[in-house]
């Protein structure tokens, strides 16, 4: 009877030995160790820009509920102010009615919490356009960081016309900067 395993124990000549391989392992690692590192920033053109939109994602991401909140705030101050105080006067027929009755609103917005939900929406946007606001001016060179400033065209933070030139820019060769606006006239004809 013959012993199945007796083939595996002869050595394969074509393969290296256990020893030959922890030396190529070894040198293939001190290679890896010895190579300078990749310096991130300096590998991607939007990589700042794109540090930033990540920064403010989380703003971005809070903006439709803070919206959402002065929505209902106001809301809620304007059904309030016309139970305590009746309809709006018409400002053709009553304009001190309508004045005193918009002082007295404003009293009701506070009080509704429409002023603080106003507040924390201005303040979320601070915060974003301090993240990304710097590279307003300066255009995007790849697609992920045009797609980073279209973020903030879709909150209304940024001009969604700069992100179409950039885009047009990037794609088409297109002139990234924005039109120059037509020269005044002279209007000294008189």
């Amino acid at each position: 009877m013959r012993n199945p395993f007796a083939r595996l124990a002869r050595p394969d000549a074509a393969r290296p030995s256990l020893r030959d391989r922890a030396a190529a392992l070894k040198a293939s690692a001190s290679r890896v160790i010895r190579r300078k590192p990749v310096n991130a920033i300096e590998a991607h053109p939007d990589a700042c820009l794109l540090a930033a939109a990540n920064q403010a994602r989380p703003f971005l991401a809070r903006e439709a509920a803070l919206e959402a909140e002065f929505q209902r705030a106001d809301a809620l101050a304007d059904a309030l102010a016309v139970e305590r105080f009746g309809p709006r006067p018409d400002p053709r027929t009553d304009w001190d009615g309508m004045q005193a009755f918009d002082i007295k609103r404003e009293a009701v917005r506070d009080e509704a919490g429409r002023s603080a939900a106003y507040q924390a929406m201005a303040e979320n946007n601070d915060a974003i356009w301090a993240l990304l606001g710097p590279f307003a001016e300066i255009p995007a060179q790849t697609l992920e960081g045009v797609a980073a400033k279209s973020a903030l065209a879709a909150s209304d933070l940024w001009d969604a016309d700069g992100i179409a030139r950039e885009m047009a820019a990037l794609f088409y060769g297109w002139p990234a900067e924005a039109p120059t606006p037509a020269p005044e006239t002279d209007d000294t004809r008189a």
